[in-house]
C-alpha cells in the first residue's frame, strides 16, 4: 500500500521491522499493523506512521527497549517519522496495557 502523502512505501516498512525483530528472535510470529491518521487517511504533511506490532511470543526478549531503536531505524531508512508500538501477546490476551487490548479489540 502506497501512502500518496509521500513516496514511502508502508509494505517496506514492514519488512524492515520483520528483518529486525526476526534477527534478533528468528522464529518470531506476529502481526504488523497501520493505525492512526495514515490509515484513516485523515494525515497531514507532518504526521508520522504509527506502527503497531503484536508478536504471538518473545521469550526472554525485552521487546518494548527495542522500541526508540525500530523507530530510529526506519527513520534513517525511509526518511519519514514511525511511531512504533511492540506488544507481546499472553495467553490470547495483550499486555501491558489497554491500548494493545483496545486495537485488537477494534481490528
Amino acid at each position: 500500500m502506497r501512502d500518496s502523502s509521500s513516496n514511502i512505501t508502508i509494505g517496506r516498512a514492514a519488512a524492515i521491522i520483520i528483518s529486525r525483530v526476526r534477527a534478533k528472535i528468528p522464529t518470531a510470529t506476529g502481526d504488523i499493523y497501520l493505525f492512526g491518521s495514515r490509515a484513516n487517511g485523515t494525515q497531514k504533511s507532518n504526521s508520522d506512521y504509527d506502527i503497531c506490532i503484536f508478536l504471538d511470543d518473545a521469550p526472554n526478549m525485552p521487546i518494548s527497549s527495542k522500541q526508540p531503536l525500530i523507530e530510529h531505524h526506519l527513520q534513517e531508512t525511509l526518511g519519514e517519522r514511525f511511531s512504533v508500538f511492540v506488544f507481546v501477546k499472553v495467553s490470547g490476551e495483550c499486555k501491558p496495557t489497554n491500548f494493545a487490548t483496545q486495537l485488537i479489540t477494534n481490528f
